[in-house]
């Protein structure tokens, strides 16, 4: 296709592939590889091969299939320049991907808030600093909307954010309402050359990615909230700088007058004299002339009763305003806009480290970009069992359930549970681990058969973090009790650690062959409605 899509586009993803983007260009990659799993998902011929990918980034990184495959779940970077790969062949084929109408779009809710924050504070400074002459601006009114109450909103903000509060929704949803709102105008298709009709299928790509997001919020979850905190404080940062501006403008261009008066008589100079003392901490020190002190308090306070300065020097209060005006000016810099630059700031890395330590080692995304890798040709491709050093699993009639010793066979160890309380010879689980995808079993264990104190005591045993293989007869349905062991093993594991649910047939002669079609459709099924990106189902490989 023409336009960002076509050779530029494919430039970049060859001479940096999901190395080091903007924030933008990694939230587009995010948006387009949901897509690309959506569709993947719901069975659709994607416009370029996986294998395409896969075979490039071979050819350019000189490794052997059999590597890559072994390589892809433990690294990151290898992960990325595959996705990279992939991504970018797609979109030179014409995909109709919304990445970059995302980004757009964010950054589009971006200028909005702005715009709105700069109009909202500009208003916001010309109601606190009204004065019609009758009565002087009081300094209570100031204080409380423009500094107080911006920073109890901030701090309540922060807290919430700390907490969780903002963990409801996928890293898409904010994205994608804003894509919704502004992405979706028609200057944004000719900015971009896209046609209506491909903006249309992106977009209707994009809305059968947010179906799958309850499963998926977890893995986004921590870039969403800053993402969230961001444009938040974007629109701060703008309406502190609107009510700045008119500020100076009004100090400059007016004749402003500055009282302050209470109803409440427990209220008197000495609260306010704290106050002022309190805010003024941050700059006193270098510039003491714009605090008012309890000279300067007492001139200016008001009296609504007699509609006169309370000390009835009307001479000693204005020489006073100067005071006021600098300490509230400074005031409204130092805790209203200054946190808010922070927090833009720290949320605008925070979202950059987040983007980038994307792990796109979810089960969804593995499969997808295994799919691309060709298949090793068929035999062993590992060292001879009997050549490497070490204690291979006990030839006994069944595997012991309590053994803990690694395998001596090549490859990455996982805990495997053999669920349904049957059994097979070691020799022969470890040879359809390593012909699966080149496992060592690290610990084999038996569960879900009619003891249920052995299965409580096989969670027990699980390590953090550590990759776990349970095999399973594709015949017999997933139950309850395997739900609450796999929410068991989850909290055990950690949200990170992927979970391998392997359905096998036991072929009548001691050994395993994979589990029918529809036995694996069925376990997706249910064990999808569990929400889990990290739990993956799949039919044992021969």
């Amino acid at each position: 296709g023409a336009g960002p899509d076509s050779s530029l586009s494919v430039l970049w993803y060859e001479v940096a592939p999901m190395a080091h983007p903007s924030p933008a260009r990694r939230l587009a990659e995010l948006a387009d590889l949901e897509v690309v799993l959506a569709r993947r998902e719901a069975g659709e011929a994607l416009e370029a091969p996986p294998e395409e990918a896969g075979r490039a980034l071979l050819a350019r990184e000189g490794l052997e299939p059999d590597e890559a495959l072994a390589r892809l779940p433990r690294d990151p970077a290898l992960r990325r320049a595959l996705a990279a790969e992939l991504l970018g062949r797609l979109r030179a084929a014409g995909a109709a991907l919304p990445g970059e109408r995302v980004a757009a779009g964010h950054r589009a809710a971006g200028w909005v808030l702005a715009v709105v924050g700069l109009l909202l504070g500009s208003a916001a400074a010309r109601a606190a600093l009204a004065f019609h002459g009758a009565e002087p601006i009081n300094v209570w009114a100031f204080l409380g909307g423009l500094v107080l109450l911006q920073v109890l909103l901030l701090v309540v903000l922060l807290v919430a954010l700390a907490g969780g509060l903002a963990r409801g929704l996928p890293l898409l949803g904010a994205a994608q309402r804003a894509a919704r709102a502004l992405g979706r105008l028609p200057w944004l298709d000719r900015l971009a050359r896209h046609t209506p009709e491909r903006a249309r299928a992106a977009f209707a790509a994009l809305d059968r990615a947010g179906h799958r997001a309850a499963g998926r919020q977890s893995l986004y979850r921590g870039a969403e909230r800053w993402l969230l905190l961001g444009l938040t404080q974007r629109f701060g940062v703008f309406f502190n700088l609107g009510a700045a501006g008119t500020f100076l403008a009004l100090v400059l261009f007016t004749d402003l007058a500055f009282a302050w008066s209470t109803t409440p008589a427990e209220i008197d100079g000495g609260h306010l004299e704290a106050l002022v003392r309190a805010l003024a901490l941050p700059w006193a020190w270098l510039l003491p002339g714009t605090v008012p002190g309890r000279e300067a308090i007492e001139a200016t306070r008001w009296s609504r009763l007699e509609h006169a300065f309370a000390g009835g020097d009307v001479d000693a209060a204005a020489a006073h305003a100067a005071a006021w005006w600098s300490f509230l000016f400074l005031a409204l810099l130092v805790w209203g806009l200054l946190p808010r630059l922070l927090a833009w700031a720290l949320a605008a890395w925070r979202l950059r480290r987040e983007l980038a330590a994307a792990r796109l080692d979810d089960a969804a995304t593995l499969e997808l970009l295994e799919s691309a890798l060709p298949a090793p040709a068929a035999g062993w491709h590992h060292p001879d069992p009997a050549a490497v050093a070490g204690e291979r699993l006990a030839p006994t009639a069944g595997v012991d359930v309590n053994q803990d010793e690694p395998s001596a066979a090549a490859g990455e160890e996982v805990a495997v549970v053999l669920w349904g309380g049957w059994s097979i010879e070691a020799d022969r689980l470890a040879d359809a681990l390593a012909a699966h995808r080149g496992w060592r079993p690290a610990a084999v264990h038996k569960a879900g058969g009619p003891d249920e104190a052995a299965t409580r005591a096989v969670l027990e045993r699980l390590g953090p973090a550590a990759p776990l293989a349970l095999l399973a007869e594709g015949g017999e349905p997933p139950d309850k009790r395997l739900g609450r062991f796999l929410a068991g093993a989850r909290e055990r594991l950690g949200e990170r650690a992927l979970v391998s649910v392997v359905l096998v047939e036991l072929d009548g002669a001691g050994g395993l062959r994979p589990a029918a079609a529809e036995d694996v459709d069925l376990w997706r099924a249910a064990l999808a409605r569990r929400h889990d990106p990290y739990l993956r189902v799949e039919a044992l490989r021969r």
